[in-house]
């Protein structure tokens, strides 16, 4: 008897992406996979964004389609993890979209080598996605916590990884953070793992969307971020003291790429603006004895924590 294929669940928060949802929802119906459960939550939008999901719906008996007052997207994310059945979740932008063989990509990888998260290439836009030479590493949840606090292999979102569900047992997203709360998800989450797969295949396309929260005008939302890696850096001290220059670096260019936005935005010196300075003056000499970020951001750094102005005049 022919063994049936874990279910694999694939959550999609919608809202106001009436341009891109059925680019997204085509490419996740004709995978070459097709043991999903495709669930949809609208947040309240005010397009017609909940009238394609429920064509696609009726469309499909795979395609579960939910609606909620508009709560944000941690909430949203919450959720659908609620409605989640499978082996594996994928969380997937709904302004995106991917490859149509990378979910049977990652679960034969997660099956094989027995990996409680995949995490893959991604390209911008309608860029190719390169699949020739396919090279991976496994990593121990040791060298997996390194790699995330370098921020730089792997990073925190949620839309290139495939996670073994189990791994969100009594974990849920915090609804007081609005920006930066798909990284303190991974960052528990790799407390969990055992180990995790990291392949250089291409297979998730990343729309540059200019309504989306990371592309909006710096304001006290964006702050979240800096309780983010507060928690970060503190969960560090505790439980990863040998990582503790990486972390403080990472967090010092977090930041700073903050403070640039802000200064370049025309957004005006208040406390906010005093917080960062002070985590950055206090952290910017690890920037260069890290070697994690280029002199330029240690530039930004050494510049942007004794003068906001003096930043916003810097390229």
């Amino acid at each position: 008897m022919a063994t049936v294929p874990p279910l694999v669940s694939v959550l999609l928060p919608v809202y106001n992406v009436e341009d891109y949802l059925s680019i997204c929802l085509e490419s996740i119906l004709a995978q070459t996979y097709q043991n999903l459960q495709i669930v949809l939550l609208d947040d309240g939008s005010q397009d017609n964004s909940s009238v394609i999901c429920k064509k696609y719906a009726q469309k499909d008996k795979r395609v579960e389609f939910y609606q909620q007052k508009n709560k944000g997207v941690a909430e949203t994310r919450n959720n659908l993890l609620s409605y989640a059945k499978g082996k594996y979740i994928l969380f997937v932008d709904s302004d995106d979209w991917i490859e149509l063989d990378m979910i049977e990509k990652l679960v034969y990888l997660s099956e094989f080598h027995k990996a409680d998260i995949i995490t893959c290439g991604y390209v911008i836009n309608d860029a190719l996605c390169k699949k020739d030479d396919e090279t991976y590493q496994i990593w121990s949840k040791k060298e997996a916590v390194y790699q995330f606090l370098r921020h730089v292999n792997f990073r925190g979102f949620l839309w290139n990884k495939l996670f073994r569900t189990n791994l969100f047992h009594n974990e849920r997203f915090q609804k007081d953070i609005s920006y930066g709360e798909d990284a303190l998800m991974c960052w528990y989450i790799l407390q969990k793992v055992k180990n995790v797969l990291i392949t250089n295949m291409s297979l998730y396309h990343h729309r540059i969307n200019n309504n989306s929260i990371s592309n909006e005008l710096f304001g006290p939302k964006k702050m979240s971020a800096y309780n983010v890696w507060k928690i970060i850096t503190n969960d560090t001290v505790l439980f990863w003291p040998d990582y503790l220059d990486i972390a403080y670096a990472r967090s010092c260019i977090e930041m700073t790429i903050l403070l640039r936005e802000a200064s370049h935005s025309g957004y005006k010196k208040d406390e906010n603006i005093k917080l960062l300075q002070t985590m950055i003056r206090d952290n910017a000499s690890l920037i260069y004895k890290t070697k994690l970020s280029s002199w330029k951001m240690y530039l930004y750094a050494l510049i942007g924590g004794k003068s906001y102005k003096l930043l916003s005049l810097l390229p």
